[in-house]
């Protein structure tokens, strides 16, 4: 019984997190979304240079502000 209740304890968790996660989201302005959407693919802190996928993400150079 304990881990049912520790079951629903977990999926409650879960979903107060992503309804957290889904409102900040949404109150962000366009840019933004766009900026937090994209992160995982522009690797811009990266220190090395030669690193050429966050230049093939942007293109133009445009969408570092």
């Amino acid at each position: 019984m304990e881990t049912l209740f520790q079951f629903i304890d977990n999926v409650e968790d879960a979903i107060v997190a992503m309804a957290l996660r889904l409102r900040r989201f949404l109150t962000r302005r366009p840019k933004e979304r766009r900026r937090v959407a994209r992160t995982p693919m522009v690797r811009s802190q990266d220190p090395d240079p030669s690193d050429s996928e966050s230049e093939l993400s942007e293109p133009g150079g445009k969408g570092k502000d």
